[in-house]
């Protein structure tokens, strides 16, 4: 297996990572990132199932679990939405209160839960 920096593969990962965060900044500003998500008191608690490449993921909603409990909001939901649930660890995941869906999924629960908006 080769490495992510060292490929080709993982440089055009990285261009590619970088136009959909411009695309998402571009869309949203930058009130809607999430810091912090790299420092070890958050990296530390992700599950040890998830794969390397994507405990970013995760750790960015475990900080926002985080956040929103020092906001008062601890019972706030929090989703990973992604295709590719297999590198996510669904089920270790979900016991830190976050829920791993496809967005198929995420969309039948939004509706479930404000189905006049549908």
């Amino acid at each position: 297996m080769e490495a992510y920096k060292d490929s080709d593969k993982g440089a055009e990962d990285a261009q590619r990572a970088a136009l959909r965060l411009a695309a998402f900044r571009s869309a949203t500003g930058t009130e809607w990132e999430i810091l912090g998500h790299d420092h070890e008191s958050v990296t530390t608690r992700v599950p040890a199932k998830v794969d390397n490449g994507d405990t970013h993921v995760v750790a960015a909603a475990v900080r926002l679990k985080d956040v929103l409990a020092t906001e008062g909001s601890p019972s706030d939901m929090v989703f990973v939405v992604s295709s590719n649930l297999k590198h996510l660890a669904v089920k270790d995941t979900a016991k830190l209160g976050i829920q791993v869906v496809k967005p198929g999924v995420f969309v039948d629960l939004m509706c479930v839960a404000d189905p006049g908006q549908g």
